[in-house]
């Protein structure tokens, strides 16, 4: 049984979409602060999701989240109120210089905080409120800043209470989607960045090797992603799925393939009132989870089986399919967590009997993923075609 994991985004698509909504999301508020635009560096993202913070929904409001303490740090004078808004209003009427914020440094302070073990916002805030207390002219004013970053930072994921969230799909499902999507009025015009600048990854010819394997029953493939999508047959209100993996999949060509996302693991989250991200990866329930429908599951029953199986050491189908017979999963990511994810996966399988083991293909194109990547003493290529051809060969 061999069972292929696919990344999504810098694996089968170049996120061209999201890395520019991460880049005008960020414009869009410092703009509001009168700091004007083009403060993120255009390696920014990337060096994000080296560090394994891989949902713009985190990274975006980290880096507002940034600016705002530069700018308070700098300004003894500055006062903010509660709503955010008029906080945003306060910056901009005392006219300040934009601040020299290193968003790359940032990034790799906050995912060394995390540690695997705590969310990337919660990591920032605890930074940002320590670095803040030091100020000489925190008296009085750290609790403004408090109240202030808690708004931006404790519900990155949550539509309804994520001020930057709310504004990045905005710019990745266009407002015309937007407005389709949520039910609601959009706060300005623009173009879904997803449908304009994404671009496939994976090649044709290779696209086509994945699905000739499946069809022959070679390879079990299954799509393992963070980015949003819509379980159409899990109950919950459509405005808490965007389908934005599904854009991706319809763009390469393999809509056909089973496909677990944040829609997914957010919704079980919910079910067992957990934080909405509790169970996404580097989680090995998300990993279970798709092991569970490469093998045939159901959504629901692929996601009950895995967090059976993490929380309750209880093996239930779909993933006793293939007790006593060896599984290979083999997974093709751009991030060490979310290999590190499916790895924890296979351990858990084991305990009960299921002899998994795990083959990775890291995906990188810039340094900084390769490091992390090689690491882990994972064999690295510059696209995953590469990648497929190389564990294509490996099965005969």
């Amino acid at each position: 049984m061999n069972i292929w994991l696919f990344d999504l985004d810098s694996v089968l698509v170049y996120p061209g979409g999201y890395r520019a909504a991460f880049i005008a999301t960020v414009d869009h508020f410092s703009r509001a602060m009168g700091l004007g635009e083009g403060l993120l560096g255009a390696s920014t993202s990337e060096t994000f999701e080296a560090c394994d913070i891989t949902s713009e929904w985190d990274s975006s409001a980290i880096c507002v989240a940034v600016l705002i303490e530069e700018v308070w740090r700098t300004d003894p004078g500055l006062r903010l109120p509660i709503d955010l808004d008029a906080a945003l209003s306060n910056i901009r009427a005392r006219a300040p210089q934009p601040p020299r914020a290193d968003f790359d440094a940032w990034a790799r302070r906050v995912g060394q905080a995390m540690a695997g073990k705590q969310h990337p916002s919660d990591a920032a805030l605890t930074l940002l409120l320590e670095d803040a207390s030091q100020s000489p002219s925190a008296d009085g004013r750290l609790a403004e800043l408090e109240t202030c970053l808690h708004g931006l930072l404790e519900h990155t994921r949550d539509f309804y209470r994520a001020p930057a969230m709310r504004i990045f799909q905005h710019y990745t499902l266009g407002s015309d989607g937007f407005a389709h999507h949520y039910g609601i009025g959009p706060a300005f015009e623009t173009p879904s960045l997803l449908r304009e600048l994404d671009q496939p990854a994976i090649e044709p010819a290779w696209r086509e090797r994945v699905l000739g394997l499946a069809a022959h029953g070679e390879i079990h493939p299954v799509i393992y992603t963070a980015r949003p999508c819509w379980p159409r047959s899990l109950p919950g209100r459509q405005e808490d799925f965007a389908p934005e993996a599904e854009i991706a999949l319809e763009l390469v060509g393999l809509s056909s393939l089973p496909l677990v996302g944040f829609g997914h693991v957010s919704w079980l989250a919910a079910e067992f009132h957990h934080h909405l991200d509790y169970f996404v990866k580097p989680s090995p329930v998300h990993a279970l989870a798709a092991v569970g429908r490469a093998l045939g599951g159901g959504e629901r029953a692929a996601l009950d089986a895995a967090r059976k199986l993490v929380e309750e050491n209880s093996l239930d189908a779909p993933l006793d399919t293939w007790r006593d017979q060896r599984v290979d999963i083999h997974v093709f990511e751009d991030t060490a967590g979310g290999i590190l994810g499916v790895m924890n996966a296979a351990q858990r399988l084991q305990q009960v009997g299921v002899p998994a083991e795990v083959k990775a293909w890291g995906i990188a194109s810039t340094p900084g993923k390769r490091e992390a990547l090689e690491a882990l003493g994972v064999p690295t290529f510059a696209d995953v075609n590469l990648a497929i051809d190389a564990a294509s060969n490996g099965l005969h």
